[in-house]
């Protein structure tokens, strides 16, 4: 395939988003080195994303989601300089959000919802000081602090992360830059007390108390002998009647 006409030509823009283009994305790609846009949104592509793919210096956007991907996100994706626009979401990712995601300077939209990330955001993120949009939601994997680096540079106008395991940093300055981005969507949880990294910069995920006594409140099990009928079905339907008091008989 590498010497098709397709791989050595001037190509700026390849579009073959919404079909039902099955297989793997071809490596080759990675030697379109002047174009801009490669769409291949909602096909059933699978596979892995080839690391090749960033090699493409010129590429300023590029969208896989809604497809069957797996792997991890390459770490050569932040080599694109040039890209504006990075849509993953919707695949089967597996992995951390590489941290050389923070080199891509021009980046506006980042979304990579929807897969099975794990692990927690790097804090390199912070970099991206034009970034609009970031989708993270529906990654339960994802966990720890939210990086207060996000708030250093970042100018959001949405930021979605539910569904995950991510938490609240509980510093002032965070969370008044949180409240100040008009589409913000989180999972509601402030980080406790005891949130804190591990020796490999990991972060542990953390729940306020309220949220433990929730989780502890589902895990009682209803002993075989306790009946959770209502109180008046277990009474007679009709109250006994007493007749009048006497005297007893010496």
């Amino acid at each position: 395939m590498a010497n098709h006409p397709c791989y050595k030509s001037s190509l700026e823009v390849l579009l073959l988003q919404v079909n039902t283009l099955t297989g793997e994305v071809p490596e080759e790609l990675g030697n379109l080195s002047r174009l801009r846009r490669l769409l291949l949104n909602r096909n059933r592509l699978t596979g892995k994303i080839p690391k090749e793919l960033g090699a493409m210096a010129s590429l300023e956007t590029l969208g896989m989601m809604r497809n069957g991907l797996t792997g991890e996100i390459p770490p050569e994706l932040g080599n694109l300089s040039n890209l504006r626009n990075l849509m993953l979401e919707n695949n089967g990712l597996t992995g951390g959000i590489p941290a050389e995601l923070g080199d891509l300077s021009n980046l506006q939209y980042l979304t990579m919802s929807g897969n099975r990330l794990t692990g927690a955001v790097p804090e390199e993120l912070g970099d991206l000081s034009n970034l609009i949009r970031l989708q993270l939601k529906d990654n339960t994997g994802l966990n720890g602090p939210l990086p207060t680096e996000l708030a250093d540079s970042m100018t959001l106008s949405s930021f979605h992360y539910s569904g995950t395991g991510l938490c609240v940093p509980n510093d002032a300055d965070f969370r008044t830059w949180l409240a100040s981005i008009s589409d913000h969507i989180g999972t509601g949880v402030v980080c406790s007390s005891s949130s804190s990294s591990n020796a490999n910069g990991t972060a542990l995920s953390a729940s306020p108390i309220r949220n433990q006594f929730t989780t502890l409140s589902l895990l009682w099990r209803r002993p075989p002998w306790a009946s959770l009928r209502p109180l008046a079905a277990a009474l007679p339907a009709t109250a006994p009647r007493f007749g009048p008091l006497r005297r007893p008989t010496p």
